[in-house]
């Protein structure tokens, strides 16, 4: 469950997980089955629905054969390929779920998902740096370290006074919570 400040919530439930080739074979690690991801408060409900086929040993073994004597096709759907649902829910007076679905995608986790014929995500996407300065800074912020700003003024030696008065105050912080800290039985 993911809570948020608002006092909303998002009830996620994890897919299955299938690991093979661990004796034999190439080694592989597919999610199986489906995750749902349920927003009670804005009566949401997603669907994602992962392609893994969970299959025996004899039907994998008759499925290489078959593959070595033709080739594969378009046609298959690689193993990481998802489709992804989103619906608008209500729980009726029997108790039942009555969904409407609002947006349908699909993709794969590995490399992009699209949601109504629109690319939503891609691994090649660049991501925006986290780097950001803000307006006030606060007093613990690593950036206000006396030591450091000696370091950038290239003086050294006060650099390393101001070092060893943060380590030393930092050592008996330490000392202090181990004396004040609760006893264990």
């Amino acid at each position: 469950v993911i809570e948020f400040n608002d006092g909303s919530s998002i009830q996620i439930s994890n897919p299955e997980i299938s690991i093979q080739g661990l004796v034999f074979g190439d080694r592989r690690l597919n999610y199986t089955k489906n995750m749902i991801f349920i927003d009670k408060t804005n009566k949401l409900w997603a669907d994602l629905n992962f392609n893994e086929e969970v299959k025996g040993i004899a039907t994998k073994l008759t499925s290489k054969l078959k593959k070595w004597w033709k080739k594969e096709t378009a046609e298959q759907v690689p193993s990481d390929y998802i489709t992804i649902q989103i619906a608008n829910y209500e729980k009726l007076a029997d108790g039942s779920i009555q969904k409407t679905i609002v947006s349908e995608g699909s993709g794969s986790w590995l490399e992009y998902i699209q949601i109504d014929q629109e690319l939503f995500w891609r691994v090649d996407d660049s991501i925006n740096e986290w780097n950001f300065e803000l307006d006030e800074q606060l007093p613990s912020s690593s950036r206000n370290r006396k030591d450091k700003q000696f370091i950038k003024s290239k003086q050294f030696d006060q650099a390393q006074i101001e070092k060893d008065k943060i380590e030393n105050q930092q050592r008996n912080d330490a000392k202090l919570r181990k004396e004040h800290a609760p006893k264990k039985n």
